[in-house]
């Protein structure tokens, strides 16, 4: 704990996520959810996917932070952006519940398609749960928005 403790002072982004996750689930040491917060941040400002999915999450759930859906959704944007396929199956979770964001059944199946393009298993459950409940013309317009944000982030 003193060395992750150590790096994370010294802004090394995988200590200050690796110290999060510890605090956050009192692994070796108390659970402190409000200073997780604050590790997750300072990795997420320094543009770290896994910090912004984390305190993206945090945020979602209200985990040693007030519960802020729009400020969840931003970081899980971010995240996604950086190519974290949990932020993406969580995008799409928020979008096709309408959580932070107007429900958008399209946008969430196209969520859920990038999320397993990636390899996310929960992501193509999702996808495929969603595609099935959509009409053709919706169906068509979360495949097409899948291409445009597959493009946007280079996938």
């Amino acid at each position: 704990m003193k060395w992750y403790r150590l790096a994370a002072e010294r802004g090394q982004v995988d200590a200050q996520i690796n110290l999060g996750v510890m605090l956050s689930q009192g692994q070796g040491v108390a659970k402190d959810e409000a200073e997780a917060a604050r590790w997750f941040e300072r990795a997420a400002d320094a543009g770290n996917p896994r910090g912004q999915y984390s305190l993206g999450l945090m945020y979602y759930n209200g985990s040693g932070v007030e519960r802020d859906l729009g400020r969840a959704l931003r970081l899980y944007e971010a995240a996604a952006r950086g190519g974290s396929s949990s932020a993406m199956n969580n995008l799409g979770i928020m979008y096709g519940l309408g959580e932070g964001v107007a429900r958008d059944d399209a946008t969430a199946y196209a969520w859920f398609a990038l999320a397993a393009l990636l390899g996310d298993t929960n992501a193509a459950r999702n996808r495929d749960l969603t595609g099935d409940e959509l009409s053709a013309a919706d169906l068509e317009r979360g495949q097409d928005r899948f291409f445009e944000l597959r493009d946007e982030l280079g996938l």
